[in-house]
């Protein structure tokens, strides 16, 4: 799909992956957001002109794209639930063990959309959507995974309250 804002044109791209979860992709081409200034040469500059000089009298504006996507999550039928699903490190409580801890996934499922509402942090985590009454051969829920990220995911433009929500109908 291609969308024009402005001076860009975005190419977005999703595909379903047989791992069930959403590879997204965004690409962007168009004209560079540029404004005119009085410079033609670096030196000229002595104050913060919010950008780069590109070319004589040319800034290049520092500026965000950011996206935001609308999912219709009715996969599996429309029984569907919302889940969180941390990573969490867990102390072994017996000492008959050489281990000290464990990993394990501690699961949140969304009971309004407050409960929706992602910050995403520094926490090993996949969000998920799954229909409870759908299993797989093996008795699994039947997940389908629309974001999973770990701790090296850096995240910015924290300006938002939450990073994802959910809306229920």
């Amino acid at each position: 799909m291609v969308s024009t804002v402005g001076n860009y044109d975005y190419i977005i791209d999703w595909e379903f992956m047989p791992s069930r979860s959403i590879k997204l992709g965004v690409e962007l081409t168009g004209i560079l957001e540029v404004k005119g200034a009085t410079n033609t040469h670096t030196d000229q500059i002595k104050e913060d002109v919010y950008g780069t000089l590109l070319a004589d009298y040319t800034i290049g504006v520092y500026h965000d794209h950011f996206l935001a996507y609308y999912l219709d999550l009715d996969i599996d039928g429309e029984a569907n639930s919302f889940i969180k699903n941390n990573l969490e490190n867990v102390r072994v409580k017996h000492h008959g063990s050489p281990r000290k801890g464990y990993w394990t996934v501690v699961s949140e499922t969304a009971k309004t959309e407050a409960d929706a509402r992602i910050k995403l942090g520094l926490k090993a985590s996949e969000l998920v959507v799954v229909n409870p009454s759908k299993k797989t051969k093996a008795g699994n829920k039947n997940i389908h995974i629309i974001f999973s990220f770990d701790l090296n995911v850096q995240l910015t433009h924290c300006i938002l309250n939450s990073h994802f929500f959910i809306t229920f109908p």
